[in-house]
């Protein structure tokens, strides 16, 4: 039971994976470019609590509408996982992996966002 859980999630992280490779395919330069400021002004931010308490209300909200549209699609994933037994200890590491699997695709998707692109993340 559990190794199909975990077949069946890694198989949606595939489709999940290739559906935003096609997507990033279909966007634009200056769409990415836009993200990818949008992503710099939020760590620039939120990195620093005094300019975290500085922030006005609409750019608070608007950095928060801009994590929850890039977080999104993921969130079907996120909740198979949740919804995932644990009646064995199997069950338990197939959940653990699947956990971490699905967090290395989010890490992986915002290094994409980060101002200095992908595969530039070693200050991070």
């Amino acid at each position: 039971m559990a190794k199909l859980l975990v077949f069946l999630l890694a198989l949606a992280l595939a489709a999940a994976t290739n559906a935003g490779a096609v997507s990033a395919t279909a966007v634009d330069e200056d769409d990415l470019a836009q993200r990818r400021e949008t992503m710099a002004e939020l760590v620039r931010i939120f990195s620093n609590p005094v300019t975290a308490a500085a922030a006005d209300t609409k750019t608070v909200y608007r950095l928060a509408a801009f994590m929850k549209r890039e977080i999104g699609p993921l969130g079907p994933i996120v909740s198979a996982i949740r919804n995932m037994p644990e009646d064995s200890a199997a069950d338990a590491r197939s959940k653990e992996e699947a956990s971490d699997a699905a967090f290395e695709l989010v890490m992986r998707h915002f290094r994409q966002l980060m101002p200095q692109g992908p595969g530039k993340t070693d200050d991070l």
